[in-house]
């Protein structure tokens, strides 16, 4: 568990904010002479911001590899509940989301982020589209859908909409 650490403003530091430890080394450079009273205290300051800087560098490894999120949990959940659905017909991810939704299959918890420990009630359209635009033998195509929206003066109106399909390739 990281311990809570604080400098600027506690202790002996109070009142000394990180603004002025860098106005004071920035004045230092400058060749200005500084304040002596202020002179352990920005010796501190500078051990304080490169433990920060050392603590922040060991957190993560800049040669690790790259995680790739087309195949996280979450993705493969979609992978193994739409690919069964896919046929030739071409169908939306709302479409998708809806048909995976009625079958009872939700998207797995959460294991991190925001939202972690959330279980969902459908899976991210955007997600969908996301894994479909990957998986070989899924093509993209123009499909026109119909809206159903209600106008500022309260009647029901339809119109039509180009949105992306996809389907299985021939």
């Amino acid at each position: 568990m990281s311990e809570n650490r604080r400098f600027y403003g506690a202790g002996d530091a109070k009142g000394f904010t990180k603004a002025k430890f860098f106005q004071t080394v920035q004045s230092f450079f400058e060749g200005e002479d500084i304040d002596n009273s202020l002179e352990d205290l920005v010796i501190q300051a500078c051990v304080f911001e490169l433990e920060s800087l050392s603590r922040r560098r060991n957190t993560t490894d800049p040669d690790a590899p790259k995680k790739d999120p087309l195949q996280s949990d979450y993705a493969n959940a979609i992978r193994a509940a739409v690919l069964p659905l896919i046929d030739g017909t071409p169908r939306t991810c709302h479409q998708f989301a809806d048909m995976i939704a009625e079958k009872g299959i939700l998207p797995p918890v959460a294991a991190s982020g925001k939202n972690k420990g959330v279980q969902g009630d459908k899976f991210h359209y955007g997600w969908i589209a996301r894994v479909l635009k990957k998986e070989p033998g899924v093509v993209a195509e123009e499909i026109i859908v119909t809206v159903q929206a209600i106008s500022p003066a309260g009647k029901p109106t339809t119109s039509q909409k180009a949105v992306t399909g996809y389907r299985r390739s021939h």
